[in-house]
């Protein structure tokens, strides 16, 4: 038996892990060849705190670890909770929490939605194809994109700053980000490009051009890219949203 700790739980949902780990994914393969010499393996899920309604694997920071909790079926997965009593004492308070293994074929899929925040610390004014030169001021720039097919890959892409040629309207502004750029992937059945841009708005991002990364938008959405004064990292209400989209919306099928 494989124990593992699980710390995340958001809406309902308890995911691990909070970070990719192939340590996590080696055990597994570990205790899948043990089952094919004719041992019983099992894998716990202890979650921590909170009153989680489900665990599911976390797909968005781990789909090789999910696709394989899926795929490697003789290992028997469960997922228990603790609870903390005040005295500090640890008690188990559900000796079963219902486990969702049905999004293997998601994980697997690497198809989905994703956000790119990058930070610009002075003005600029590149051209940007079609839109011709645009205006940016120093502040932080969040961009609602999806690829539901090689969802990595396009992720990767858009991190790059040099040896590609430019074809999204965002590539023309990578080049000019403050250190690393970083990528947010969403693994959904659903397109949520439109509905992440929607609520970006709604947080108080402001639409940076008119038809920057929407230009194909078929709900027709003023923009894609979104500005912030400040890191949107630091602010509550954003780091929710992406919870939300990943413990809950992500699951919704069309």
């Amino acid at each position: 038996m494989e124990v593992k700790a699980c710390s995340l739980v958001e809406y309902g949902a308890a995911m691990f892990p909070d970070a990719p780990s192939e340590r996590a994914y080696k055990h597994l393969e570990e205790l899948a060849e043990l089952s094919r010499r004719g041992y019983r393996c099992h894998v716990l899920f202890v979650i921590v705190h909170g009153r989680p309604d489900v665990f599911i694997p976390n797909l968005h920071t781990d789909p090789a670890l999910t696709a394989g909790l899926s795929r490697f079926k003789s290992v028997e997965v469960h997922a228990a909770l603790l609870r903390t009593e005040k005295n500090g004492q640890a008690v188990l308070a559900k000796t079963t929490v219902p486990v969702d293994l049905n999004h293997g074929s998601l994980a697997e899929s690497n198809g989905g939605s994703y956000l790119i925040i990058l930070e610009i610390q002075k003005k600029i004014e590149p051209e940007a194809g079609s839109l011709g030169r645009i205006l940016f001021k120093p502040g932080w720039y969040v961009y609602a994109g999806s690829a539901m097919k090689n969802l990595a890959q396009r992720i990767s892409r858009h991190q790059r700053k040099i040896r590609k040629q430019k074809h999204w309207h965002l590539d023309y502004l990578v080049p000019f980000a403050a250190g690393p750029i970083m990528a947010l992937p969403i693994l959904s059945y659903r397109n949520l490009e439109c509905a992440l841009a929607r609520d970006l708005h709604a947080l108080g991002g402001k639409p940076s051009i008119n038809g920057f990364g929407s230009s194909d938008c078929k709900k027709h959405c003023p923009a894609h890219l979104f500005y912030f004064a400040d890191s949107p990292l630091l602010n509550y209400n954003f780091i929710s949203m992406i919870l939300r989209y990943r413990h809950r919306e992500a699951f919704v099928k069309p």
